[in-house]
């Protein structure tokens, strides 16, 4: 008799433990949900992202601006909410939904970008119809201009302007494009950069964070159609560009790869956070060394993100 009430003691205690671990677990994490959600410890960092169909350049992209200082300050301050918003007001809401979506969510899993995919499938609209067409494998460059482009339209006073952040003095764009010429007689991206300064007049002012393309796309005469150049680019974890009147060092903080073709091919993406690498493909999220990513991405680099913030 003794040895059943000791058990049945034993028991009821054990599932009171249990329980009473449950309900503090549960208020942590209802504590933790009031906090700023990027903040919090164990989320919203290494966090995939679902290929929706043919989704691979966005999530590539998105991958490395949610990393990138300029976005992230961005999404977290701006609020554009009102009862009519343009085309562009709302893409940056459109953003800002899947950057929190992505913040909140834990490490490890995934979120899906159908509310971007399907604002980018209605609002990008060129003479053949959407620029990025629902369910259509479409170029992470091109993205970044045309999301660039679009928020800087709407970012009201009070925010740095953030194209200005990325733009080259004396250039139109703020993606700085290393094409054929420039890439052909390269070891690295620092020649192929050294070989687009001397080809082009540049001002004296070098912005804060740089991108810089490969456009390994092209056109062979002798073949008479498209070409994809997959020549090995090396490059380093630390840029310095040098002009006439100024130099800056840049520390590299994300990569985007594409392997494939011209108009077909898969986008992933490579992020630099907490002085640890990861390869972000699709769903999927692994650390990986810096070393492993420069022996087998040389020639599927197509996309280099920079900061001058040396300390990050």
């Amino acid at each position: 008799m003794k040895w059943t009430l000791l058990k049945l003691t034993f028991v009821t205690a054990l599932l009171f433990c249990f329980s009473c671990g449950q309900m503090k677990s549960k208020r942590s994490s209802e504590n933790k949900t009031t906090s700023r959600p990027f903040l919090v410890k164990g989320k919203g960092e290494l966090v995939g992202i679902k290929n929706i169909g043919n989704t691979c350049f966005i999530n590539a992209l998105l991958q490395l601006l949610f990393h990138s200082k300029p976005f992230e300050t961005l999404f977290q301050k701006i609020n554009l909410q009102n009862n009519s918003l343009s085309a562009e007001e709302s893409l940056v809401e459109a953003l800002r939904k899947t950057y929190f979506n992505y913040k909140q969510q834990e490490n490890g899993k995934a979120i899906s970008p159908y509310d971007f995919r399907d604002w980018l499938s209605k609002n990008f609209i060129s003479n053949d119809g959407p620029a990025f067409k629902k369910g259509q494998q479409n170029c992470s460059r091109d993205l970044f201009t045309s999301l660039l482009a679009s928020i800087s339209e709407v970012i009201p006073e009070g925010f740095n302007d953030l194209r200005n952040q990325y733009l080259l003095q004396g250039q139109d764009e703020p993606l700085l494009l290393l094409r054929e010429q420039q890439i052909e007689n390269a070891k690295d991206v620092k020649d192929a950069l050294e070989a687009y300064i001397k080809q082009t007049s540049l001002e004296t002012r070098l912005p804060n964070y740089l991108m810089l393309s490969l456009v390994r796309e092209g056109y062979s005469i002798k073949e008479a159609k498209t070409s994809y150049n997959k020549k090995e680019i090396n490059f380093s974890q630390v840029l310095e560009v040098k002009l006439e009147e100024e130099s800056k060092k840049y520390n590299l903080e994300a990569i985007i790869c594409k392997s494939g073709k011209t108009k077909s091919g898969h986008y992933w993406s490579y992020v630099k956070i907490k002085n640890k690498w990861y390869e972000f493909n699709d769903s999927s999220v692994s650390e990986v060394s810096f070393t492993k990513i420069l022996s087998k991405e040389k020639s599927n680099v197509v996309m280099f993100s920079y900061s001058s913030e040396l300390n990050n």
